[in-house]
């Protein structure tokens, strides 16, 4: 098992492959570079690749985590000119602001809420033709 330690005692332990993902997440995090934004990484390498072969126009399409990483790579990237998100996160302040939330840590950016929120993403990205198709909240409920 892998644990996170601090000068209190053991503040969490992981075991079995799932839990490794969350304590390499929550590395991540400690060393400022959280996952998401990796991610969001590879996806705008993949943009630079198409766009290597000429292709000038971008439709991307992303699912739960992927939506968010769509999202990010469509505010950075300006040959993706529309973006279709399944099952997006409504916000950052739905997580922050429940109990009980189901999305993985592999989604959280520390400090997230003093620069901006999803809403402001998806704000920008309505010049990109953003679809939303069943956002899901803090629970993975079907949100607004």
């Amino acid at each position: 098992p892998s644990m996170i330690v601090s000068k209190n005692g053991v503040i969490a332990e992981f075991r079995g492959k799932k839990d490794s993902g969350v304590l390499h997440a929550m590395h991540l995090n400690m060393f400022n570079q959280p996952l998401i934004g990796l991610q969001t990484w590879d996806v705008l390498q993949v943009v630079n690749w198409l766009e290597s072969f000429g292709h000038e126009k971008v439709h991307i399409v992303g699912k739960g985590q992927g939506a968010i990483c769509a999202t990010f790579a469509a505010l950075m990237h300006g040959n993706i000119q529309e973006v279709t998100l399944l099952n997006a996160l409504t916000s950052y302040s739905d997580i922050a602001e429940s109990s009980d939330f189901k999305w993985h840590p592999y989604v959280f950016i520390p400090d997230v809420l003093l620069y901006f929120d999803l809403p402001d993403c998806y704000r920008v990205l309505k010049k990109k033709n953003l679809q939303i198709l069943k956002p899901w909240d803090a629970r993975f409920m079907v949100g607004p």
